[in-house]
């Protein structure tokens, strides 16, 4: 076969085959189970009036067309979240040379800016540090876990993921995106009471290699994770704030910066690879901001003028 005739081969490429072919392009590539259901979900939904046509009609005018539906229909992190998917995959298809349409024309919708949910008083920490009964195994587990969360700032997936092995004297041996290892530290509190539960779990007979087991001894699912945090802050009465999961990486992330901690180190305890994503976590603005709008404005330097 000519070269000629192979790349009138590709042209023929279905969308359908190249959206398989590019999630087993992402796995090869080591891209996190999360990221490649992600992919697949919105891909298969967005594409699904083009899934048996070939690639090259996949046109700018018909993708346009197709997201300002999206756009009108769903919010702008929603559309965000397609677009994002539609550009991985037309970057990837053109990097393989099939006639795939420059993805440039996709812009991200403005998103409105918003605080996101996080605990900002350290009493509501205690709180929910208070709520698992520790005279119990899970109790203890279950504490240790939301200890590690809040201590650490690591991802749902990589608390999941953690070992019995991983746990060292004064860190953690974490697994995160692309598989990457990093250490972790533990604070003194957080490493007291990951040894009370590690001993517990000994005495207890438990063998299961992964850290935090479920009820059945598997790894714990992380629907199961987000359902007992949201369990334990409503008992705290932090209902109201939609603590999940995510909710404990933003308030470490927050509190890690209030109390003196830099952006660059936040970035490295993170394990992200900007220092914009960092700053994105850390939501020091509201609370801190506002406190000092109210010492440091003009018209607050007028009272201090009276008082002297």
């Amino acid at each position: 076969m000519s070269l000629t005739n192979k790349r009138a081969e590709y042209d023929e490429m279905s969308v359908e085959e190249a959206v398989r072919e590019f999630l087993t392009d992402c796995r090869l590539r080591r891209r996190s189970g999360e990221t490649i259901a992600f992919y697949e979900r919105r891909l298969t939904r967005f594409l699904a009036p083009w899934w048996e046509k070939p690639l090259a009609a996949l046109t700018r005018d018909g993708i346009r067309s197709a997201l300002t539906e999206y756009v009108e229909r769903y919010s702008p992190a929603t559309a965000n979240g397609y677009i994002r998917c539609i550009k991985a995959l037309l970057n990837w298809a053109r990097r393989e040379d099939y006639d795939a349409v420059d993805p440039h024309f996709l812009q991200k919708v403005k998103e409105p800016q918003r605080i996101m949910p996080h605990i900002s008083e350290p009493e509501e920490i205690e709180a929910l540090l208070a709520q698992p009964d520790a005279a119990t195994l899970l109790g203890l587990r279950d504490r240790a876990l939301l200890l590690v969360m809040l201590d650490t700032g690591i991802r749902l997936s990589e608390v999941v993921g953690l070992d019995v092995d991983d746990v060292r004297q004064d860190h953690l041996v974490v697994r995160g995106k692309g598989d990457k290892e990093r250490r972790v530290a533990l604070s003194d509190i957080a490493q007291k009471e990951m040894g009370r539960y590690v001993r517990a779990r000994r005495r207890a007979g438990a063998s299961h290699p992964c850290l935090f087991p479920s009820r059945q001894g598997s790894r714990i699912h992380r629907r199961t994770v987000g359902q007992l945090i949201a369990r334990y802050a409503e008992a705290a009465g932090l209902g109201g704030l939609r603590i999940s999961p995510h909710a404990l990486r933003r308030t470490f992330a927050t509190h890690f910066v209030r109390n003196g901690g830099d952006i660059v180190r936040l970035q490295m305890a993170l394990g992200h690879t900007s220092i914009a994503m960092a700053r994105h976590y850390a939501q020091v603005v509201d609370a801190d901001a506002f406190e000092q709008v109210r010492q440091y404005s003009p018209v607050a330097a007028l009272s201090h003028r009276a008082a002297a």
